[in-house]
């Protein structure tokens, strides 16, 4: 563990087979992982919001799994994010 309490060492993988696969916002659920900016995240909380005027959007909480920092933004529906796979072991 590290000085955040967190387990040390997190092994990144983008690629399965060769192929990448690839989430939209609006498939998010608690718990994904998607990689945006070189950066993976981990959603904590979403809500698909369908508003009486307008477009809908995906508002969503999510969470650096490497630095612990936690966000909150909207997306559209159609965003499409590189799915990662993220396995944790002990160090």
């Amino acid at each position: 563990m590290d000085t955040y309490g967190r387990i040390a060492w997190i092994e990144l993988h983008h690629l399965v087979g060769g192929n990448i696969f690839m989430i939209s916002a609006g498939e998010f659920r608690n718990g994904a992982t998607f990689d945006m900016d070189g950066n993976v995240y981990s959603i904590i909380e979403f809500q698909h919001v369908k508003p009486g005027k307008g477009a809908a959007f995906v508002r969503t909480k999510y969470k650096n799994v490497i630095t612990g920092a936690i966000r909150e933004e909207s997306f559209n529906p159609t965003a499409k994010f590189e799915q990662a796979s993220v396995e944790r072991k002990d160090a």
